[in-house]
């Protein structure tokens, strides 16, 4: 007997409620990526306290502060362009950045492109998730996913209102298949 699964993408798809966008150019001979994202809430006026998670591409840190070598790097950003970013904070972890807005409106795209260290090479990395929602209310988010290729990204757009844990295969659907 021969058992076979296979995930099949949902086609039927949730309104998102940011336009997300994710791009990242990697440069070799500096051995990094500058990775720009923006945010646009598509619902009335504003969000509440807007929470944006950006899961880093394996192999990859978001560059925390050395101003003087790079001026992408997160604290700097922060100190040079929070106030006019409504940009609260940051958190680094080891597989994500987490930026916390004020707020997030629906009459501009919200920006940041920062610099991402390369820690060790990976030859195929796999799709990584941007994730926007209002903090006071989690069912109004976003989900991307997006990697970083030779210079330039490829994103596909994954989103869902249901407060299920979010992951890779959220909008996939397994299916199993059983033949003698």
């Amino acid at each position: 007997m021969i058992h076979v699964e296979y995930n099949i993408p949902e086609t039927e798809f949730e309104q998102c409620a940011f336009n997300l966008s994710v791009q990242g150019y990697v440069n070799k001979e500096s051995k990094g990526a500058e990775i720009q994202f923006c945010a646009e809430y598509l619902g009335n006026n504003c969000t509440n306290m807007a929470v944006v998670e950006l899961e880093m591409p394996t192999g990859y840190r978001a560059c925390e502060s050395e101003y003087r070598e790079n001026p992408l790097c997160l604290r700097d950003i922060l100190l040079a362009k929070g106030k006019s970013l409504k940009l609260d904070k940051y958190e680094i972890t080891d597989k994500s950045v987490m930026f916390y807005f004020e707020k997030l409106c629906n009459d501009k795209d919200t920006c940041i492109k920062f610099w991402a260290h390369r820690e060790f090479e990976v030859v195929h990395s796999l799709p990584v998730s941007i994730r926007a929602y209002d903090y006071d209310e989690p069912s109004e988010e976003c989900t991307q996913f997006y990697t970083l290729d030779n210079g330039h990204s490829e994103l596909s757009l994954l989103c869902d209102d249901s407060n299920k844990q979010r992951s890779a295969s959220l909008c996939m659907r397994r299916r199993s298949m059983s033949q003698t």
